[in-house]
Protein backbone atom coordinates (compact mmCIF):
# COMPACT_ATOMS: atom_id res chain seq x y z
CA UNK A 1 0.00 0.00 0.00
CA UNK A 2 1.28 3.48 -0.95
CA UNK A 3 2.38 5.79 1.70
CA UNK A 4 0.78 8.87 0.27
CA UNK A 5 -2.84 9.60 0.36
CA UNK A 6 -4.40 8.55 -2.19
CA UNK A 7 -8.22 8.42 -4.17
CA UNK A 8 -10.46 6.10 -6.33
CA UNK A 9 -13.71 7.26 -7.28
CA UNK A 10 -13.92 4.10 -8.93
CA UNK A 11 -16.36 1.94 -7.90
CA UNK A 12 -14.84 -1.26 -6.04
CA UNK A 13 -15.78 -4.44 -5.80
CA UNK A 14 -15.16 -6.09 -2.44
CA UNK A 15 -15.92 -9.03 -0.20
CA UNK A 16 -17.06 -8.53 3.76
CA UNK A 17 -14.24 -10.25 5.94
CA UNK A 18 -15.65 -8.45 9.51
CA UNK A 19 -18.74 -6.73 10.59
CA UNK A 20 -17.67 -4.88 14.28
CA UNK A 21 -21.45 -4.70 15.73
CA UNK A 22 -19.91 -2.38 19.05
CA UNK A 23 -18.37 0.14 16.69
CA UNK A 24 -20.67 0.23 13.47
CA UNK A 25 -18.07 -0.05 10.91
CA UNK A 26 -17.10 -2.98 8.65
CA UNK A 27 -13.90 -4.64 7.10
CA UNK A 28 -14.03 -6.08 4.03
CA UNK A 29 -11.04 -6.75 1.30
CA UNK A 30 -11.05 -6.18 -2.99
CA UNK A 31 -11.75 -8.60 -5.24
CA UNK A 32 -9.29 -7.14 -7.46
CA UNK A 33 -6.70 -4.50 -7.26
CA UNK A 34 -6.96 -0.84 -8.43
CA UNK A 35 -3.96 1.07 -8.56
CA UNK A 36 -2.62 1.62 -4.83
CA UNK A 37 -5.20 -0.42 -3.60
CA UNK A 38 -4.47 -4.08 -3.79
CA UNK A 39 -6.22 -7.28 -2.82
CA UNK A 40 -3.70 -7.66 -0.08
CA UNK A 41 -5.46 -4.21 1.72
CA UNK A 42 -8.47 -3.96 4.11
CA UNK A 43 -11.42 -0.75 3.47
CA UNK A 44 -13.27 -0.46 6.08
CA UNK A 45 -16.84 1.96 5.89
CA UNK A 46 -18.96 2.94 8.78
CA UNK A 47 -22.32 0.91 9.12
CA UNK A 48 -23.68 4.40 8.78
CA UNK A 49 -22.88 4.55 4.90
CA UNK A 50 -24.40 1.00 4.21
CA UNK A 51 -26.83 1.26 1.50
CA UNK A 52 -28.61 -2.50 1.90
CA UNK A 53 -31.78 -3.04 3.15
CA UNK A 54 -30.76 -5.84 5.31
CA UNK A 55 -28.27 -6.00 7.86
CA UNK A 56 -24.46 -6.40 6.08
CA UNK A 57 -22.94 -9.82 6.41
CA UNK A 58 -19.25 -11.54 6.37
CA UNK A 59 -18.70 -13.10 2.92
CA UNK A 60 -21.17 -10.70 1.33
CA UNK A 61 -20.09 -9.10 -1.67
CA UNK A 62 -20.37 -5.17 -1.95
CA UNK A 63 -19.67 -2.62 -4.04
CA UNK A 64 -17.37 0.23 -2.54
CA UNK A 65 -17.93 4.10 -3.55
CA UNK A 66 -15.37 7.09 -2.56
CA UNK A 67 -12.55 4.69 -1.19
CA UNK A 68 -9.75 7.19 -0.07
CA UNK A 69 -6.50 6.18 1.80
CA UNK A 70 -5.70 7.80 5.06
CA UNK A 71 -2.64 7.48 7.35
CA UNK A 72 -4.64 4.18 9.25
CA UNK A 73 -5.69 2.65 5.45
CA UNK A 74 -8.34 2.86 2.70
CA UNK A 75 -12.06 3.57 4.02
CA UNK A 76 -15.30 3.79 1.55
CA UNK A 77 -17.55 6.87 2.21
CA UNK A 78 -20.69 4.45 0.70
CA UNK A 79 -21.51 0.52 0.54
CA UNK A 80 -24.31 -1.21 -1.25
CA UNK A 81 -25.00 -5.09 -1.50
CA UNK A 82 -24.15 -6.69 -5.27
CA UNK A 83 -27.33 -8.10 -6.58
CA UNK A 84 -27.56 -9.97 -9.65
Amino acid sequence: MSKQQGDTRLTIRAIITKVVEGDGYIVTVPLIGQGDLTTNDSVTFSRADWQGEREPKVGQQVELRDTTLYRKGWRASEATPLHP
